[in-house]
This record gives C-alpha cells, sequence and structure tokens, in this order.
C-alpha cells in the first residue's frame, strides 16, 4: 500500500517488523477498517528489502525478528 510516493504503508506485521530492522519506522496509524499501517519513507533500499522479503531472500536474525514483532505489538497496543 502506497500513502504518497514518499512514505510506503503496510499493514503486514511481519513484513514491517523486517523492515524495520534496517529502516525506521515512520508512524503507525490505523485504517478506516481499524488495521493498523505501518509507514516507512520510501527509498531504493526499502524497495530491495521488500523484494528480498517476499523473494524469501531476505536474511535476519530470528530473536532479533522475533524481538522486533514483540515491539510492534506494543505499540499497536498503545493505539487502542
Amino acid at each position: 500500500m502506497l500513502k504518497n510516493k514518499n512514505t510506503y504503508q503496510t499493514n503486514s506485521l511481519a513484513l514491517a517488523s523486517a523492515i524495520s530492522l534496517f529502516i525506521p519506522l515512520l508512524e503507525i496509524t490505523k485504517d478506516e477498517q481499524g488495521h493498523c499501517l505501518f509507514s516507512f519513507l520510501s527509498s531504493p533500499e526499502l524497495n530491495k528489502l521488500i523484494e528480498d522479503y517476499w523473494n524469501k531472500n531476505l536474511s535476519v536474525d530470528a530473536f532479533d525478528h522475533f524481538t522486533q514483532i514483540k515491539s510492534l505489538k506494543a505499540r499497536i497496543y498503545e493505539l487502542l
């Protein structure tokens, strides 16, 4: 999902967690249906991370990824 040409948004917690290990998360918002949207600044590096993630070529430390998911979930619960 694209918010504008400078921002990339996704509602995938797993993808957002993987991206945020490399690129700072800008914000978490909710859409009209109440789903959380994770926003990142668009860049060629971000595009490469997304491509590698979906092609199963992105390598991250499993513990770091799990910890990042827990951190993002905590931030989501702050929005509720």
